[in-house]
């Protein structure tokens, strides 16, 4: 438990540390095609491990926040951040929320054959789950 809050709170401050770094000299658009896409997974990865570890703390709010800001971040790109929001709205009961989520997932373009065997079983799972959510709202 102590651990997540220190995740937590080392979170807010690199967070602080990235908007300090907004505000630094521009850099040239070679520079920023090299860095900006592995500085946005870190970010969206972050928010998304934020995002489950105050799910843990039972912050359900909280979780949601961070969860929206990595799908936010990576513009509905990143299917692991879209997962963890659709768990958080089952969490909160928050089924249009959870269904909307589980949309946007298979609205993701995917290359089935470069999926391990996990990530098959996982949107095998989605899938079925968004079928009994859509089957519950007829």
């Amino acid at each position: 438990m102590l651990c997540l809050l220190g995740f937590v709170q080392q979170l807010s401050f690199k967070t602080k540390e990235i908007d300090l770094n907004r505000n630094a000299p521009k850099k040239s658009n070679a520079q920023k095609q090299r860095t900006t896409p592995v500085a946005l997974e870190w970010l969206v990865r972050v928010r998304r491990n934020e995002a489950l570890a105050k799910m843990e703390l039972n912050d359900l709010d909280g979780a949601m926040l961070a969860a929206h800001a990595a799908c936010n971040i990576s513009k509905n790109a990143s299917p692991e951040s879209i997962i963890v929001l659709a768990r958080i709205c089952q969490r909160k009961e928050d089924v249009d929320g959870e269904l909307q989520a589980l949309k946007n997932l298979f609205e993701l373009p995917v290359d089935e054959n470069k999926l391990s065997v996990q990530e098959k079983n996982d949107r095998r799972l989605a899938g079925i789950r968004m079928q009994r959510l859509q089957f519950q709202q007829q």
